[in-house]
């Protein structure tokens, strides 16, 4: 039975899949760099959970909702550029995936929009996802949309889903030219062939997020299908495997995305 939402509850499916990472990467004599850099961004992500936002009106939620498109679309057409792709925040000397890190917030915002603005902005974000092209967020963003469409008009419902199927096969047979990276791509298929135990439960800890479907929240959902996606994506490919591998990026915005459903959270009660 579903249980009722609460942010604080979703620290421990945050703390979960990082800490089986960590445990993995060291097991797997993993770069030292990768270990500090998953716990200090897992550190810092607690703290973002915590940071105090006001977005007590739709009026407040609107311009960050469009923020993070823009930020996403730019830096699909102009961010810093690898191997000809452009899926990254430079910040100094750090590279950020955007999606990873700024996807998990936008998601949360769209759920607490109107049906029109949360499948119009969920249509876009899987359209730069298109162009970037990254299939991993296209999924993700394929797994945010599905739980909002329950309840909708039949007719509605089909067509968002037609051509949310469409952009994500578009993205599919787009080449990615980029190679595989130990410890960041495909990590449970890595520690499946040192041992299947630990394969098995590596997945099941990458999976941890998927239980904010249970939660009796639009937002919590929406976090769930969009973490679906993702964890699909490392499965199936040579994708990034969120929390449980290398990268800041989606323990960062995970903690943020927390922060931003707590103060929407707030803002539907108070109404």
């Amino acid at each position: 039975m579903p249980f009722t939402a609460r942010p604080q509850r979703a620290h421990a499916l945050l703390i979960l899949p990082v800490g089986a990472g960590l445990v993995a990467m060291a097991v797997s004599h993993g770069p030292r760099g990768y270990l500090i850099g998953n716990a200090v961004a897992l550190l810092l992500a607690l703290g973002l959970a915590l940071v105090p936002l006001r977005l007590e009106t739709a009026a407040r939620r609107w311009p960050w909702i469009a923020g993070l498109l823009l930020v996403l679309a730019v830096t699909a057409v102009a961010g810093p550029p690898l191997d000809g792709v452009r899926r990254w925040i430079a910040i100094g000397p750090l590279r950020l995936h955007a999606g990873m890190l700024l996807g998990p917030s936008l998601a949360v915002l769209l759920a607490t929009a109107s049906p029109g603005l949360r499948i119009a902005g969920t249509l876009a974000a899987i359209a730069i996802a298109c162009v970037a092209p990254d299939l991993a967020m296209a999924l993700a963003w394929a797994g945010a949309l599905l739980p909002g469409l329950l309840g909708l008009r039949p007719r509605l419902a089909v067509a968002s889903i037609a051509l949310a199927a469409l952009m994500v096969a578009a993205t599919a047979m787009r080449p990615d030219p980029l190679q595989p990276v130990p410890h960041v791509e495909a990590v449970v298929a890595g520690a499946w062939r040192t041992s299947h135990i630990g394969g098995f439960v590596l997945a099941l800890a990458g999976m941890a997020p998927l239980l904010l479907a249970c939660m009796r929240d639009a937002p919590a959902r929406a976090l769930a299908g969009f973490w679906a996606g993702l964890s699909l994506a490392g499965l199936i490919g040579h994708w990034p495997s969120p929390l449980i591998g290398y990268g800041a990026a989606p323990i960062l915005g995970y903690g943020l995305s927390l922060a931003v459903w707590r103060a929407t959270q707030s803002a539907r009660a108070s109404t």
